[in-house]
């Protein structure tokens, strides 16, 4: 976990987020949604290249860091569908952020068309 934040920190700076959202998925489901995704054939970027042990790796930081920081650092259901998570992010924040964004931002769905 220390990695990771250090390298938030060297992204951000100083400046934290007040809400951040850790969307936690198993390393196998992951690597099938990246190697799904459209991209050049024959040509991996440079997280495709890594090994799965480093996604191990990097899923436990952002869970140790979601336990140190559950204030501001929310975890999600990444195996959730798209909709799924949209759903439970709007739920955050509106359940977060209410006096700043009204009752409008409470209901899921509300702000869109």
């Amino acid at each position: 976990a220390r990695e990771v934040s250090s390298l938030n920190l060297f992204a951000a700076g100083v400046t934290l987020p007040d809400l951040t959202f850790v969307l936690d998925i198993d390393v196998p489901t992951a690597r099938a949604r990246i190697l799904r995704r459209v991209r050049p054939v024959g040509h991996p970027d440079r997280m495709e290249q890594e090994p799965a042990e480093f996604y191990e790796r990097v899923c436990l930081a952002y869970r140790e860091l979601a336990a140190a920081e559950p204030a501001r650092i929310r975890t999600l259901d990444g195996r959730a569908s798209a909709d799924e998570v949209e759903l439970a992010v709007w739920r955050e924040v509106g359940s977060r952020f209410a006096s700043i964004l009204g009752s409008a931002c409470t209901a899921p769905g509300a702000l869109s068309g």
